[in-house]
């Protein structure tokens, strides 16, 4: 790396952060308008036992996704290094690291992975390719089930706050960039890996099968969120599929925007926005803060599962 592409790298870091700490700061502000202004009337009815249980359960289903997420991760890691990675291992890191998602930036799960498995013998190229490789099938998943469940809501709902051409024009870019991250991902890995053919159609498997891992994420973390609804309020069937959609799409924005500690903020905000006029907006707020609720719950149960399965020491075997 050359001197002038470390200051430029810095000032790119810094504009992004600050663009996220923009949008976490305007979900967060949306958050308080909707709390301000709700009529909290139709919620009186809530019995708090039920939704104590129903989040617990939550907590403890989405513990189980996020190993289904650890096992995506051990899978996409084997292919890439060409290594025996050793799954408890691989599995229990991924799960205590995902609780540094809470601290004050959205990448330092991603920076304590890689420290505790580079310590464990696997090369820094390896270990990038697999990340880079499970962002793009998380973000693939995610949009998947988005667009199945939830396409014609979420087009409607879009349209009411943005023309049809800024959709278009956003579509656009949004398919150029994935494409052309997406081949400078291939050209870096087959670069830096010296991929064989028959070398790139194991890991062309490996990478569909971590793909079904997180559509399967998606959906688990899908029907979370319409357990909880229903202990909320009165769903309709119709709806079903929206709130499924939802997860996906509100995770997926919690995760790209940069500097928001586990999607705080924006997460909730997406729910409320696209759920308040189906559900009402207390319900759609109550539901954000139990959903918030499950999954804190459930990052905090893995964290203690990966400290119980994961051994002292492992090194990767070729």
């Amino acid at each position: 790396m050359t001197e002038t592409e470390k200051p430029q790298q810095g000032t790119t870091s810094k504009i992004a952060r600050l663009i996220g700490l923009v949008l976490t700061a305007a979900s967060l502000g949306y958050i308080v308008y909707k709390l301000s202004v709700t009529d909290w009337s139709g919620l009186h009815h809530l019995e708090v036992g039920r939704l104590v249980l129903a989040s617990a359960a939550g907590a403890i289903a989405y513990c189980g996704l996020g190993l289904l997420l650890g096992v995506a991760w051990w899978m996409l890691l084997g292919r890439m290094s060409g290594q025996d990675p050793g799954i408890k291992f691989v599995v229990g890191v991924y799960a205590v690291s995902q609780i540094y998602k809470y601290l004050p930036s959205n990448m330092l799960h991603f920076v304590g992975r890689h420290a505790g498995l580079r310590r464990a013998g696997f090369s820094h190229t390896a270990l990038a390719v697999s990340a880079f490789a499970e962002v793009a099938s998380i973000s693939i998943a995610a949009i998947l089930v988005a667009l199945f469940f939830g396409s014609s809501a979420l087009v409607e709902i879009g349209a009411r706050h943005i023309d049809g051409d800024t959709i278009r024009f956003w579509l656009l870019l949004g398919v150029t960039l994935f494409i052309a991250v997406g081949g400078a991902g291939y050209a870096f890995a087959q670069m830096r890996l010296e991929l064989a053919p028959s070398r790139l159609k194991t890991i062309s498997f490996g990478f569909l099968l971590a793909n079904l891992m997180h559509i399967a994420f998606f959906l688990g973390s899908g029907l979370i969120l319409l357990a909880l609804a229903y202990g909320v309020t009165d769903v309709h069937s119709d709806e079903d599929v929206l709130l499924i959609a939802v997860a996906a799409i509100s995770w997926l924005l919690g995760f790209i925007v940069p500097g928001s500690a586990a999607g705080i903020g924006v997460r909730e905000a997406v729910i409320i926005l696209v759920l308040s006029q189906p559900l009402g907006s207390a319900a759609a707020i109550a539901l954000a803060g139990l959903y918030r609720v499950a999954t804190l719950g459930g990052d905090v149960l893995l964290a203690g599962v990966g400290l119980l399965i994961r051994p002292d020491t492992a090194a990767p075997k070729n």
